[in-house]
């Protein structure tokens, strides 16, 4: 640092997020670091403002990785997985990020943590943020709802990509069907469902994630070894296309001179390797889409017409069911609180009971999860709702 050269580097610091944290970059990869800076500890000139100072040491480190110079540059650096990118400054002080993951933090952002690492400046005030928030992205109970959340994520990442849809000339490896991100995105969200209460799951690589989830038979040992090689095989592709242009892309070549280009560089004929890919990315589409796609909507049965409309018509009104994921999961219980609903003594008195619960969750998309994953516990909601309103009242009250 010129403007304070004999200053300890502390107070800032550098974490090393996704394949950079993981120790997967690719032949010709960006970063994507996220800076913070501790107010108290940034090493400054009296008279600079701490957040001026870290902007300007921000700016600079971009600049000295970035620029193109006579012998090349070090990294593209891309800062948008920072908090609120769009209106935040470079470098976040340390406690407004620390209040971000604690209290609006959105579900990528989990995603993303699995695999962060401190890896510049302050390395030991970035350890110990890691561990501040080490709640936030490994949640103490089976957390079934980042299934959800990630499954939503894949879905506007596929309508987002305006590439081919099968594989083909053209095809994007990372974010097509079958590709790399579906593969990273099934082994980081087996690993957000437990890893709170198994440290043991907590690693950052994917072929190591995959390792320990058949471990510990969250995953079968053939469909981690299976998804295992596919990966590896992406990643090479990957890279020599990479190789190509020194350019980030993940798209297979659109001509027939790319593709022969690419299979020589991978020790095979054009033939051989684009039946290889298609056979490959299809056998990871067909392993892991059964986790990424919504489950089949329970079948609507009879007690639906049973009861009032007027009662059951509300409740796309109410808090609970005003985000998508919450309506999407509900859609798949619903057919059966209103089964069991019926088979109570009082089946209207139990129904109107359960409206009062629904009516007063402030949010419902992961107790509807829970719901989901334990059905036991449907059956004890329904027995309050059939006798004791007041309790149901109150339970949706104090959901947390």
């Amino acid at each position: 640092n010129s403007r304070v050269p004999d200053a300890e580097p502390s107070g800032m610091i550098g974490l090393a997020l996704g394949k950079h944290g993981a120790g997967e970059l690719n032949y010709s990869s960006d970063i994507d670091p996220i800076l913070l800076y501790d107010p108290e500890k940034l090493p400054r000139r009296e008279r600079d403002e701490p957040g001026e100072a870290a902007q300007r040491y921000a700016r600079e480190v971009v600049r000295l990785l970035s620029d193109v110079t006579s012998e090349g540059y070090v990294f593209r650096v891309d800062l948008r997985l920072r908090p609120a990118s769009e209106v935040s400054p470079l470098a976040i002080p340390l406690n407004a990020a620390i209040t971000h993951y604690e209290s609006s933090a959105l579900a990528w952002e989990r995603a993303a943590f699995i695999r962060a690492r401190a890896c510049a400046g302050d390395i030991a005030a970035g350890e110990e943020f890691l561990d501040h928030i080490r709640p936030f992205v490994w949640r103490r109970s089976l957390d079934f709802g980042a299934i959800d959340e990630v499954r939503r994520l894949t879905h506007r990442i596929r309508d987002q990509h305006s590439g081919p849809s099968v594989p083909e000339p053209g095809y994007n490896l990372k974010l097509g069907r079958g590709g790399i991100r579906e593969i990273e995105f099934f082994t980081q969200t087996q690993q957000i469902i437990a890893g709170g209460r198994d440290p043991d799951l907590r690693v950052r690589g994917t072929v190591e994630g995959l390792a320990v989830l058949a471990d510990k038979a969250w995953i079968p040992d053939d469909l981690a070894q299976l998804l295992t090689d596919h990966y590896r095989c992406h990643r090479e592709v990957e890279h020599r296309l990479q190789m190509v242009a020194d350019a980030q892309t993940q798209t297979l070549p659109t001509s027939q001179e790319g593709f022969d280009r690419i299979a020589a560089m991978m020790g095979t004929e054009r033939a051989a390797l684009e039946a290889d890919l298609m056979a490959r990315l299809t056998e990871v589409h067909e392993s892991t889409e059964g986790f990424f796609a919504p489950d089949p909507e329970t079948e609507p049965g009879a007690p639906e017409t049973e009861f009032d409309s007027g009662v059951t018509s509300r409740w796309r009104s109410y808090a609970a069911l005003r985000s998508p994921r919450a309506v999407e999961i509900f859609t798949r219980i619903r057919p059966e609180i209103l089964r069991r609903l019926a088979e109570t003594a009082r089946p209207d008195d139990a129904l109107n009971a359960f409206d009062g619960f629904l009516s007063g969750l402030p949010a419902g998309g992961q107790l509807f999860s829970l719901f989901e994953a334990n059905p036991q516990l449907i059956d004890l909601l329904v027995d309050i709702a059939g006798t004791s309103p007041a309790l149901a009242k109150y339970l949706s009250r104090n959901s947390s």
